[in-house]
């Protein structure tokens, strides 16, 4: 079993998987803010990884086809400014170790207060569009 985490440090690295749908890499908004939007298994909140357990490389790959996603890299510092928590939510069955969510981001809050919530996804995706990005792994031939 993986040792518990802390509490988040603001000068960590956090990392966030996003969906093709989401990722242009040629367009002046590489990062669409639906890239944090919350689905509805997102009942704890968004997920996130701590860069200082896991590589972008193992969360691109965390549930197979790498080439469907790219890594963004999010300094938890301007995360947390923007009101939110970074909690650790690894579990036992977790693939990777270092989980965490933004709780303020999970499904149910989203259907309640999609004013608020929407405004909070555009600037995740503003600071993410900021921040370096792995791009989605080749297919293999």
């Amino acid at each position: 079993m993986a040792e518990p985490l802390d509490a988040i440090d603001p000068e960590e690295i956090v990392l966030r998987r996003v969906h093709l749908q989401y990722y242009k890499p040629n367009a002046p908004v590489r990062i669409d803010r639906g890239a944090f939007k919350p689905t509805p298994s997102d009942v704890d909140g968004i997920s996130l990884y701590r860069a200082s357990r896991v590589s972008a490389q193992q969360v691109q790959g965390e549930r197979g086809k790498p080439e469907n996603y790219a890594v963004v890299r999010l300094s938890a510092r301007a995360v947390l400014a923007l009101g939110v928590r970074l909690s650790p939510a690894e579990r036992p069955d977790d693939p990777l170790p270092g989980h965490m969510v933004i709780p303020e981001l999970n499904c149910t809050e989203y259907l309640r207060d999609k004013t608020h919530l929407k405004e909070l996804t555009r600037k995740l995706a503003e600071i993410a569009n900021g921040e370096d990005v792995l791009p989605p792994a080749t297919p293999p031939a």
